[in-house]
């Protein structure tokens, strides 16, 4: 969510990561704070943890679930100082905080014309986040907007 909503980039683990410790007993939870307890994981877990127990609700397969290793999910969490409640909440925190908007218009811009933006394409970016977020967030408006952008019109001359 960090890379992909808000464009913040998370570190690649490095080599000597202890394992997850799956085999033990407890919620993910627990086990994420058993893992953000250690070194070298505590300070990347530090930062995505909190985002991602939003998501608890769901598991691997993305069913709704209520229990966890027998006990009610806590689905609770904190966006850079937001705290929020379950994932209609996080959604909410996701959709204030200050990178998202201009993250998401990137990364859907990114995805259509399939490049990185170059120079001179960093003002559509943002005139697509401005109408993304003035359009109350419709997703059809972003994507309407991306493909009447002057970049996806014009091809660029291969290089």
């Amino acid at each position: 969510m960090r890379e992909m909503l808000l464009c913040q980039a998370i570190p690649t683990p490095p080599p000597d990561v202890p394992p997850f410790p799956d085999t033990q007993p407890g919620t993910a939870r627990q086990k994420l704070a058993m893992h953000r307890s250690v070194e070298p994981c505590k300070s990347c877990h530090a930062v995505i943890d909190p985002i991602g127990l939003g998501l608890e609700n769901f598991d691997g397969i993305g069913a709704f679930r209520t229990m966890d290793a027998g006990q009610t999910i806590d689905a609770s969490g904190d966006l850079d100082g937001v705290a929020f409640s379950g994932p209609r909440e996080l959604a909410t925190a996701l959709k204030n905080h200050p990178d998202s908007t201009t993250c998401i218009a990137r990364n859907i811009y990114r995805y259509a014309l399939g490049h990185l933006e170059g120079d001179g394409e960093e003002d559509s970016i943002k005139l697509l986040a401005k109408d993304f977020k003035d359009q109350t967030y419709k997703f059809r408006a972003l994507l309407e907007g991306v493909v009447k952008s002057p970049g996806f019109a014009y091809a660029a001359k291969a290089q």
